[in-house]
């Protein structure tokens, strides 16, 4: 989830969700993180980039998304 503010001190608008459980992760429901930096990132913040961990018994992966501001 995320919410946004005109300052860091807000106030802050509602929460958005951006990636729920019901997304179909290819390595299962365990996920962990969302992760980003500000390296990770394009169109003076206007576009980020957030890795996700996500794992099952047997394998663990990194997925990357996308988001895009409008």
């Amino acid at each position: 989830v995320y919410n946004t503010a005109e300052t860091p001190y807000g106030p802050y608008g509602d929460l958005e969700v951006l990636i729920s459980d019901t997304y179909p992760f290819a390595y299962g429901k365990n996920i962990y993180g969302g992760f980003t930096h500000e390296l990770l990132s394009e169109e003076n913040g206007q576009k980020i980039y957030i890795l996700v961990s996500q794992w099952n018994d047997q394998i663990y992966g990194v997925e990357l998304f996308e988001v895009i501001f409008k």
